[in-house]
């Protein structure tokens, strides 16, 4: 029902008219519910297929970033792989012609070390063949007995070679103590023979002291040296208590060329030369 407001202003200030809501609206929202949900329900397939096409569009015209990113990638490490078996190819035929360090920009060692640094485990057994020979050109001189000598190739030298391209290489350390195991037995050998220091390229105190350029902690080569020393000095004072200065000084030379930095050897080759 419509109630009118009151023309008689006194109750047109008292009196306040509720108007009537509309019980109608949350049936309406109810009803907008229920449709929204039988159409979702219905077509919800439909729905979701214009959704992907949708994302599919939206995904077709961003740039393939990722796609890009694995292609580079997969290139690359194409690019490396075959790097990598060029230079394993001239490796092998540069130990092939024996160009094992030589000629430089073109021999085996140099090869591996660009090599390395790519594929370093793959490096690795080319660095093993090269020490490889060395090692049995080291093995050959010690079986003639060519330690130290002749100057142009022998075992020594050849641990050298060693040294410079593979020093941390386990048949380099083996190397150098089957080096210092044969000049031990070969000084020990001039020691029997009384070899102290002659002949000349043939004494114990010569072998003893390549024994200490290349183990300088080398105990038996220090026992060695002042072995000799001790002998000589000996024959030196007795020499000089029999007047015989000269004969004093000779003995003193041979101490010193076994140890030729010693002060007291020195010293008292300086108080004989006083007295000569």
């Amino acid at each position: 029902m419509h109630i009118k407001s009151p023309i008689d202003p006194y109750f047109k200030k008292r009196i306040r008219i509720v108007r009537q809501t509309d019980s109608n609206k949350p049936w309406r929202l109810i009803s907008l519910f229920i449709i929204f949900s039988v159409i979702v329900y219905f077509f919800s397939d439909r729905i979701q297929d214009i959704t992907s096409e949708i994302l599919t569009e939206e995904t077709l015209e961003s740039p393939p970033i990722q796609v890009v990113k694995a292609t580079e990638k997969k290139k690359e490490v194409v690019d490396t792989a075959e790097i990598v078996e060029d230079l394993l190819t001239k490796a092998r035929a540069q130990i092939a012609q024996s160009q094992y360090i030589s000629p430089k920009a073109d021999n085996a060692y140099e090869t591996y070390q660009t090599l390395f640094k790519v594929a370093p485990e793959q490096a690795e057994p080319i660095l093993d063949t090269i020490v490889a020979w060395y090692f049995n050109q080291a093995t050959q001189y010690l079986k003639l007995g060519e330690v130290i000598q002749p100057e142009n190739g022998n075992a020594y030298n050849t641990y050298q070679q060693l040294q410079e391209i593979a020093p941390q290489h386990q048949s380099t350390q083996i190397l150098l103590q089957q080096i210092i195991d044969v000049l031990e037995r070969q000084a020990k050998l001039q020691m029997a023979k009384y070899y102290y220091t002659r002949p000349e390229n043939n004494n114990a105190a010569n072998t003893y002291q390549h024994i200490l350029k290349i183990s300088p902690d080398n105990i038996e080569a220090q026992n060695g040296i002042k072995k000799i020393v001790d002998k000589y000095y000996r024959k030196a004072v007795r020499a000089q208590k029999k007047g015989r200065i000269q004969k004093s000084l000779d003995w003193i030379e041979r101490a010193l060329q076994a140890a030729p930095d010693d002060p007291i050897l020195n010293q008292f080759k300086t108080e004989l030369g006083l007295t000569h």
